[in-house]
């Protein structure tokens, strides 16, 4: 439960992190330009370059998170809070957490927090 928490986390903030580098390396490219425009012009390519390794890597890392919701489903435990969930009526219905709240899909996708299906306590 603990590496998809982390897995969720890194999902969750990975993009902005990235947006971010990006930022600060047309920063460092704006201040080198006048400077040393040989590292403008590399850090330019190095950005083009890198740009669909990083689209890979988020896309391994949806994957992974994934496949470690439906390991932890398929054992009985939410994925968001490691709680006994039990299996959904028929197939293709969502997995509910009565504990925190959270909905899973069979494939993995976490749903927004949703309240009992019972309806308000």
């Amino acid at each position: 439960m603990r590496l998809y928490l982390i897995v969720r986390a890194l999902r969750e903030s990975f993009l902005l992190g990235i947006f971010w580098l990006y930022v600060l390396l047309l920063v460092v490219a704006l201040l080198c330009m006048f400077a040393f425009p040989p590292v403008t012009i590399g850090l330019f390519w190095c950005g083009l370059v890198s740009l669909p390794l990083v689209l890979i890597a988020g896309r391994m890392v949806h994957m992974l998170q994934h496949l470690l919701a439906r390991r932890l489903l398929s054992r009985g435990h939410c994925p968001a809070c490691g709680s006994d969930i039990m299996r959904p009526g028929e197939p293709g219905m969502e997995w509910y957490c009565g504990q925190c709240g959270h909905g899973f899909l069979a494939d993995g996708e976490e749903t927004l927090e949703v309240e009992s299906p019972a309806g308000p306590a």
